[in-house]
């Protein structure tokens, strides 16, 4: 077996815009203090070999075997949506070691491979079903796993009216069409059909209200054909990719489809808003499902966080020199890159913006092609860093409301991992965090602080709005041992607080307007990690000039186990 198909690796989730480095951070796993654990698979056939078949959610099927005998021997109890609806409401609670066994797409070995496990086992399942596959006709054509798909690879209404009717399988609504990516910016990148804005040259992007609509309809066509074909209509909607804002929550819910499904790593609490589950790829072996089932990972991931001004990338119609960023995070592998994406007037305020917006002028709409790259070519979160309340805006009246609606937009129009509030206003930026996981359900959140007396009070109450406080480090001070300023702001610190580990420290490049030699970098990065500090992040990157110099500093910053250059 591969290096890459070790046990971390094999429930990795497939994060649209974000992948992780080294050992992935996600894995199956009960906890005594959650209610369920969930998982799908996609295809189950005889021929998938170790890791190494072109479809990676494939699994072969002596291995779903293997799977489902030692879940069966070992504690674990399957149960159904039923159960599930029914603990929600107050009824009958989830056995110990609950576990919800779900396949999406609805290809053919759903029916001809599954199912006869499903009842040779008395294995509850959710199955969720693309209609428009489903009723495809003999002209249909999908490239799907490396392969092209026609309509006799998708289980057929009968089949799945048999598996409904058997008691065992509930089918969801998988989306009518919206199992596909749209336009999503001028320069022609495609995302998520359930989440994004679809752009279109001449017209911009589609309104609210037409994003509205073909949510609406597409959804509601493909409750149509569930309940036509099958008697009922579904109670459960599994979103494409996993991706889900509160629109198309509340659009589902206003359909009947009261559970929505992702593909986002977590156990399940029953009164979370969704159904987090893993995704199992490469195939895994009955050694890495163990290890996965029974190492859980409740603490927060080590985070790497690089900087990236969008102003550096303005007048760039070729891209070279967004080609030479890419570059540069790619070589340095940080887990995320957090893109500042305004630009300010002489007081320091946020006067113009990278992306469409109700409020502040637009410079350029770079942000959300440049958050696309960051994930899909480089191989890294993306986050973006705002204002709290330093904005120039037009006009005296709300100003508050101007700065919501400015996120909200942010949110809605851009596909991003997360965002860091960065202000020196005591003003709290719960509200806007709200607004933004409106939208990024899965996001994360973070607030800047400054180092200050009351430091570990203000870090806790920031740390109610968000998952994540990042700290200023303070400047170096002439004359001074360069870990001087971080042993005084460690000393205000408890490292076995919980919120410690939720703790980002930002080291900055620069000091009094000069660089920074990366020696002192290193020794200030070594020194964080000596004294626990598990996530730290570095601003002031200049891409252009290799500053700081790539191969010596990313020995010291790089979370992965072998921080050397990529062959």
């Amino acid at each position: 077996m591969s290096m890459k198909n070790l046990a971390p690796m094999f429930l990795a989730i497939l994060l649209l815009g974000g992948a992780t480095h080294g050992a992935a951070q996600s894995q199956i796993h009960a906890q005594p203090e959650k209610d369920f654990i969930a998982w799908t698979y996609h295809d189950v056939r005889d021929d998938v070999y170790l890791d190494l078949d072109p479809d990676r959610d494939a699994v072969n099927t002596q291995n779903l075997i293997a799977q489902l005998e030692w879940l069966l021997g070992n504690g674990f109890n399957p149960v159904s949506v039923e159960d599930i609806l029914i603990a929600r409401d107050g009824g009958k609670g989830l056995p110990k070691n609950a576990v919800l066994l779900t396949v999406d797409d609805g290809l053919k070995s759903v029916y001809d491979r599954i199912f006869p496990l499903l009842k040779l086992y008395r294995f509850p399942a959710l199955v969720a079903v693309v209609t428009s596959w489903t009723d495809a006709d003999d002209e249909f054509e999908l490239d799907y796993g490396g392969r092209m798909r026609g309509k006799n690879d998708w289980a057929s209404w009968d089949e799945l009216r048999e598996m409904s009717e058997s008691g065992l399988v509930e089918i969801a609504c998988h989306s009518n069409e919206l199992h596909r990516a749209l336009i999503s910016n001028p320069q022609g990148n495609r995302q998520p059909a359930a989440t994004t804005r679809e752009y279109e040259e001449g017209f911009g992007y589609e309104s609210e209200a037409e994003y509205e609509q073909r949510i609406r309809e597409d959804l509601g066509n493909c409750s149509q054909r569930i309940a036509e074909e099958l008697g009922q209509p579904p109670r459960v909607m599994v979103w494409p990719y996993g991706d889900y804002n509160a629109t198309t929550k509340r659009i589902a819910g206003e359909l009947g489809m009261v559970l929505p499904v992702t593909l986002t790593y977590g156990a399940n609490v029953l009164q979370s808003e969704s159904v987090d589950r893993a995704n199992l790829i490469e195939n895994p072996e009955i050694g890495s499902f163990v290890w996965g089932v029974r190492h859980p990972d409740p603490v927060p991931p080590i985070l790497r966080l690089m900087d990236l001004d969008l102003a550096d990338l303005e007048n760039d119609p070729n891209e070279e020199k967004l080609g030479a960023v890419l570059e540069r995070i790619y070589a340095m592998t940080p887990t995320t890159v957090v893109v500042k994406a305004y630009r300010e007037d002489a007081s320091g305020n946020a006067s113009s913006v990278y992306f469409p917006n109700r409020h502040l002028q637009v410079r350029e709409d770079l942000l959300n092609r440049v958050a696309w790259t960051i994930g899909a070519k480089a191989q890294a979160r993306a986050w973006v860093r705002m204002p709290i309340t330093s904005y120039d805006l037009p006009g005296t009246a709300d100003p508050e409301q101007k700065i919501r609606e400015i996120i909200d937009d942010l949110a809605r129009l851009v596909p991003l991992a997360g965002i860091i509030f960065d202000d020196d206003t005591p003003q709290s930026s719960g509200e806007l965090a709200k607004i933004f996981k409106g939208h990024r359900p899965h996001a994360h959140t973070g607030r800047v602080l400054y180092p200050a007396p009351n430091l570990e009070e203000n870090a806790r109450q920031a740390l109610e709005d968000h998952q994540w406080v990042v700290i200023r480090t303070a400047p170096l001070l002439r004359g001074k041992s360069p870990t001087k300023p971080l042993e005084g702001l460690l000393a205000t610190l408890d490292p076995t607080d919980p919120g410690f580990r939720r703790t980002i420290f930002e080291l900055s490049t620069l000091n009094g307007g000069q660089r920074v030699p990366v020696k002192t970098l290193t020794k200030q990065i070594r020194f964080l990690q000596r004294r626990r500090a598990a996530s730290i992040a570095y601003i002031g990157d200049d891409f252009l000039a290799d500053q700081p110099p790539l191969t010596e500093l990313r020995p010291a910053f790089s979370a992965q186990s072998f921080p050397y250059p990529r062959q």
